[in-house]
């Protein structure tokens, strides 16, 4: 038995994938609900950066992953403010509605800079301006910031 198929979102609805795949010598089609994003307020608001991986432009609504964290890589929502589109190496603002954010509490501040990624390339990177979702933001943003940038050290070390 062979299998193969494809997805393609109905932008037109949001409403469902079609999928096709081949059992033997016979092609079946069906269609498979999907649950949009859920409509509701984005929960940052960022400076998107983009480099040149891309070859084609980031369109309002794109869904790129976002490494929140080391172990955190996540799908957010795109929108662009006064833009349609935002071309390879070029910037924009605009907001982000990550699909599950109750998976990754406490994880951003303002000025955290988050990359964006296709795969395993990187296509850019996001600012974060403003938090609109309380649960993303960090306990204590300027503590994190300050042990990143104190060179104090009180075991004894020396700094290489």
């Amino acid at each position: 038995m062979a299998a193969g198929g494809f997805f393609a979102l109905d932008r037109a609805s949001g409403a469902g994938y079609s999928v096709s795949r081949t059992e033997g010598t016979h092609q079946m089609r069906q269609r498979i609900p999907v649950t949009p994003v859920p409509e509701r307020p984005p929960d940052v608001e960022a400076f998107f950066s983009f480099n040149d991986v891309r070859k084609s432009p980031a369109r309002d609504g794109y869904r790129p992953a976002h490494r929140l964290t080391d172990t955190c890589l996540t799908t957010g929502v795109h929108h662009y403010y006064d833009v349609g589109s935002v071309p390879p190496g070029a910037s924009a603002r605009g907001t982000i509605t990550f699909l599950s954010p109750e998976n990754y509490p406490h994880c951003l501040w303002v000025g955290k800079r988050i990359p964006m990624q296709e795969g395993a390339h990187v296509v850019g990177y996001a600012v974060i301006t403003r938090i609109d979702n309380p649960l993303l933001q960090a306990e204590k943003p300027e503590a994190r910031a300050s042990v990143v940038a104190s060179p104090d050290r009180s075991d004894d070390r020396k700094p290489r």
